[in-house]
């Protein structure tokens, strides 16, 4: 029995040595091996308006980065995605992207998003949402059809209470793209409007800025005769009425609400959209009407705030063609 007990004593030990048992220091030696890894992919820098080209997949360039508690469609007056948690926000990615494969792919599978602090915090992206319907609609699962441009919104949620910069990076089909993102900042290319200047897009629309101001009721030029006009319903809130001429270069005649859109913010946090409505060719009333090829109508977007408010700066950002403008505007400065 002993010499038994001795043969497997011996035996024990000789496994524990042969598959790396604990050493005298108490730490476990692991065998060596040559292992074959892939190197991981080169991270190439992302800067706004560059069209990057990941090969027989996508061609995109980013348009804009911000953060935000309500993800909306470039001209939408309404329908956003807000974060599940109230203590948390969106940093919100926005690209415009071509698929360039040959089939379509659903919007959650063009690209993943990754949100890295540098305490090695990681967060994921959990919204990928296409614009639809003229940019007034996010759809989450829609599809990028081959070789059509679509606008793209890729969100990942975070902290409101994040601070510092983080590292994005996007994913696309294994080639990596990244930006240091100084957090709360809103990185776009943004051309700031002055009152009368005009701005066109060939076949599109031409566009001029008229100015914005507070009214309870937006009233026509001719009140001599019956009229239609906007009042709003709470003696607490009025609008802002920002005031567009537009012309119509497209062939057939197009909703008012399809040329123009408009963001105010308050106190870089509070922010409101409205609607859009033009002012009847007799100046007798305004309409949510149609604008007719090459006709020239005054367009106003009617947007409700809080009375409260009003005597803060605002800033505006104008949606047209596809891009962004932006205004600012401060009573204290202006009397």
């Amino acid at each position: 029995m002993r010499r038994l007990f001795a043969l497997c004593l011996a035996l024990s030990v000789l496994c524990l040595a042969a598959c790396g048992g604990p050493s005298k220091s108490g730490t476990t030696v692991i065998e060596k091996r040559d292992v074959q890894t892939e190197p991981a992919a080169e991270a190439q820098p992302l800067t706004l308006g560059t069209e990057n080209q990941v090969p027989d997949y996508a061609a995109f360039s980013l348009f804009k980065i911000e953060m935000t508690d309500r993800l909306q469609a470039s001209m939408a007056s309404s329908g956003t995605l807000t974060p599940d948690q109230a203590d948390e926000t969106y940093i919100d990615v926005v690209l415009d992207y071509t698929n360039t494969t040959s089939s379509a792919i659903v919007s959650n599978d063009l690209l993943t998003l990754t949100a890295a602090c540098a305490d090695g915090t990681q967060y994921e992206g959990t919204i990928y949402a296409l614009e639809t319907d003229g940019g007034t609609q996010l759809s989450s699962y829609g599809d990028a059809a081959p070789l059509t441009p679509v606008r793209l919104h890729c969100a990942v949620p975070v902290p409101k209470t994040l601070d510092g910069t983080v590292t994005l990076t996007l994913d696309i089909d294994g080639a990596l793209y990244i930006y240091s993102y100084p957090v709360g900042e809103h990185i776009r290319n943004a051309q700031a409007l002055t009152i009368g200047q005009t701005i066109e897009a060939e076949n599109f629309a031409a566009l001029t800025w008229q100015g914005m101001s507070y009214t309870d009721d937006l009233l026509p030029p001719n009140t001599s005769t019956v009229f239609t006009h906007y009042q709003v319903d709470s003696p607490d809130n009025t609008y802002l009425a920002a005031r567009f001429d537009v012309t119509n270069y497209q062939s057939t005649e197009k909703d008012c609400d399809t040329f123009v859109s408009v963001k105010a913010v308050y106190q870089d946090k509070y922010t409101y959209t409205g609607f859009a409505v033009v002012q009847d060719a007799d100046g007798t009333g305004f309409h949510r009407d149609s604008i007719m090829p090459l006709n020239t109508r005054t367009l106003y977007i009617l947007i409700e705030v809080p009375k409260s408010i009003i005597q803060d700066p605002v800033a505006l950002t104008i949606s047209f063609d596809g891009g962004e403008y932006t205004y600012s505007y401060n009573p204290t400065a202006a009397k």
